[in-house]
């Protein structure tokens, strides 16, 4: 037999009732025997175009029709209706004496038997309701919610840096910087709202801000999200989200154009389409201070706020055990710490599906032949009690930001202990890379910036390259600047 003759049979990853969470790869024949056998129906799902889409989207199958279960023994059903038997249409009126020994029947008339009037009536049936209602909120509803297990959740997140604490319902919760804290099975009576205190530390002067005060619903069953000001986004990105990325052709294009002292045009090429990359992956978003279970966004299941960081109880879980686990098409995540795309880390504009900044690595060759050293190449007039610079070389971190006046590039070297002496004193520190260009403008400017330290004395140097559209004629600017003594203590 010829192997060149040999094709491969295509294959399908499905998910049904039964199948494991991942899915399962099927052959054609196989998926149309599990069709066939009911095992899968033509609305389970199947993995097409990077999306999980119902079997009946896909493939063409015929449509279920309803068995024929008549008998030819069976007496035919009578179509003429005149020949079929009368019925009473309007009930018998019941005895008034039934009414009045009946459980309502003291509200409806009085103890000699009459009537009562029509306001009286209605005072006393609005009394019962405000009593059955002031029962069934405050004992009966919060029963039953505790017997089914059916609490509240509150995941509270701290989008500051420094470190808060919470008080929410007679408790205190110490929330570290840019964390969050899930405050379990709440009951009592609901719907209800209960206030929360976020307390920030104390700024530099001394003084402890005034805590910030927020309203949080409570509902049996719901989850709430608390946002203090909105500060992050949250968002639901595809799970594989596909993206050009950048090709080590494009990096090196980068490389030689920072270290030949020409504008950065190949990184902004690569943070257009990163941009665009990442409008596509982002399915929806939200940056609302309170989001709910309820919300459309998390009832849709768009929004998982299982993958936010909402952590169940024990108990919660044993009176839960039927929380089956769903094919994931995409995940949630904290917008504010960035998302990555293949090899590039993205940051998006808050409350936005547009990417404000975009992050990947690169690489400096070390060249013996002709070493690169940004202040020997571009600066003419290098002091001579600056004496000798390492080579740049190695890993460097490129950030591209767009921002509503310009477009900047930086690049920031991984190592710190790149070396330059400046008299007799050998200053340690890391190199970076600035440029910059404004919206209304095509003309690029750019500088580099040493930060390092004295071990001995420790000082600071900077050495600041701007360009001012001819490279050759920078000038080298320092400071040197040492750190303020420490305050004088009373005795």
């Amino acid at each position: 037999m010829d192997e060149n003759n040999t094709t491969t049979e295509p294959t399908f990853l499905v998910y049904g009732e039964g199948y494991p969470e991942e899915g399962q790869m099927l052959s054609q024949e196989a998926l149309q025997a599990e069709l066939e056998s009911g095992r899968l129906t033509s609305g389970d799902l199947v993995w097409c175009d990077n999306v999980w889409r119902q079997i009946s989207e896909i493939f063409e199958l015929e449509p279920y029709r309803l068995p024929d279960y008549t008998d030819a023994n069976e007496p035919e059903i009578a179509l003429d209706f005149k020949k079929l038997p009368s019925c009473h249409l309007v009930p018998e009126v019941a005895d008034s004496s039934a009414v009045k020994h009946s459980v309502f029947g003291w509200l409806i008339r009085g103890k000699d038997g009459r009537l009562r009037s029509v306001p009286i009536l209605a005072l006393e049936v609005l009394v019962v309701v405000i009593v059955l209602g002031f029962l069934g909120y405050y004992a009966i509803l919060p029963g039953i919610n505790r017997l089914y297990w059916r609490p509240a959740y509150v995941l509270v997140y701290n989008p500051y840096p420094t470190p808060v604490t919470v008080k929410f319902m007679d408790k205190e919760y110490k929330i570290a910087g840019n964390t969050h804290c899930t405050i379990p099975d709440i009951f009592g009576r609901m719907p209800r709202s209960e206030k929360m205190l976020l307390q920030l530390p104390k700024g530099k002067d001394g003084k402890e801000p005034d805590p910030k005060k927020i309203n949080v619903p409570l509902s049996a069953a719901e989850t709430v999200l608390v946002n203090p000001d909105g500060i992050i986004s949250f968002g639901v990105m595809k799970l594989r989200a596909q993206g050009k990325g950048i090709s080590d052709s494009e990096k090196n294009a980068i490389v030689e154009e920072i270290r030949s002292g020409k504008a950065p045009v190949t990184a902004i090429r690569v943070a257009e389409n990163v941009k665009k990359d990442g409008r596509e992956a982002l399915l929806a978003y939200t940056n609302d201070k309170i989001i709910r279970s309820s919300d459309s966004i998390v009832k849709n299941g768009l929004l998982n706020l299982q993958q936010l960081g909402l952590t169940r109880s024990e108990d919660y879980l044993a009176h839960h055990t039927d929380m089956d686990a769903t094919p994931m098409a995409q995940i949630s995540r904290n917008l504010l710490r960035g998302v990555s795309i293949k090899d590039i880390k993205i940051f998006y504009r808050r409350g936005s599906n547009e990417v404000a900044e975009c992050e990947f690595k690169l690489s400096f060759p070390k060249d013996a032949k002709s070493p690169f050293k940004p202040v020997r190449k571009f600066g003419k007039n290098v002091p001579t009690e600056l004496r000798d610079f390492d080579e740049l070389e190695g890993g460097a971190v490129c950030k591209v930001r767009f921002d509503e006046k310009q477009t900047i590039v930086e690049v920031k070297f991984e190592k710190n202990n790149f070396k330059v002496v400046r008299n007799q004193r050998t200053i340690l520190g890391r190199w970076s890379y600035t440029a910059s260009q404004a919206v209304n403008n095509k003309k690029w400017s750019w500088k580099w910036q040493f930060e390092g330290q004295d071990a001995g004395k420790v000082a600071t140097l900077r050495l600041v390259m701007p360009d001012h559209g001819k490279i050759d004629k920078a000038n080298i600017q320092y400071n040197e600047r040492r750190p303020a003594p420490p305050p004088k203590t009373k005795k």
